[in-house]
């Protein structure tokens, strides 16, 4: 799809009848594709261990690796924790639509 020549309410209408949504421009699109919660650090394994300022209420150190997106966020949202931003750990700049 090109949203190329659009206006934005254009490219919203479009994006709405393909079943797509984007986020509002600086908006953090959690990337559940990592293993661990954003600060937290991998272990071989695939354990996570929570950094040393953690004062959440849950374990310090969990492993993730069935844990499916929705599974994630709820966790974080019951711990205090957050994942990383979606191209944060790739080092990709957020792509903002307009």
């Amino acid at each position: 799809m090109s949203y190329g020549g659009l206006t934005p309410l254009e490219k919203n209408v479009q994006a709405l009848q393909c079943g797509a949504l984007f986020s509002c421009i600086g908006a953090c699109t959690k990337d559940y594709d990592a293993l661990c919660p954003e600060g937290w650090i991998e272990e071989a394994g695939g354990a996570c261990t929570a950094p040393a300022d953690y004062s959440g209420r849950c374990v310090q150190r969990q492993n993730f690796g069935t844990f499916n997106e929705l599974q994630k966020a709820s966790w974080a949202q019951s711990c205090g924790v957050s994942w990383p931003c979606r191209g944060k750990r790739l080092g990709i700049p957020a792509i903002q639509f307009l």
